[in-house]
């Protein structure tokens, strides 16, 4: 014992230790379980694509038969219908590789809550350090 410590300054050390390891061990699950969060986004992302992907081509089928059925028959009606289901089929495709690219933003992977935590914890851990407890 140092002269000049009151000698409750050790055991507020080592239970500043103890609440410190027990928050490093909080945020570091935190960030696992954001970290994975962002990853599940990320595959969820890739599927959204592929699937936009799919539907673009069966739009462009469709498209192109119109076309080659709207020259044979010069203008008959009926050529409209493939030509409508393909435009709305371009139309879901356009909005699936918009949410797709949304999803892949990598700003979804970085943990926010783990870092806004850390903050508030930071502030509470100075906060201790400069409570005097003879007060």
């Amino acid at each position: 014992m140092t002269p000049g410590r009151p000698p409750q300054t050790a055991a507020s050390l080592a239970d500043l230790a103890t609440v410190l390891g027990r928050m490093v061990g909080d945020e570091v699950a935190l960030a696992r379980a954001e970290m994975a969060q962002g990853f599940r986004r990320l595959v969820g992302g890739v599927v959204f694509l592929m699937a936009a992907a799919v539907l673009l081509l069966v739009a462009l089928h469709m498209l192109a038969g119109s076309a080659a059925a709207a020259l044979a028959l010069a203008g008959v009606h009926p050529v409209l219908a493939p030509a409508l289901v393909g435009g709305v089929l371009l139309l879901l495709a356009a909005g699936l590789i918009l949410w797709a690219v949304l999803s892949l933003r990598t700003a979804h992977l970085m943990p926010i809550r783990t870092a806004a935590r850390l903050r508030r914890d930071l502030h509470m851990i100075k906060e201790m350090m400069t409570h005097d407890p003879q007060t």
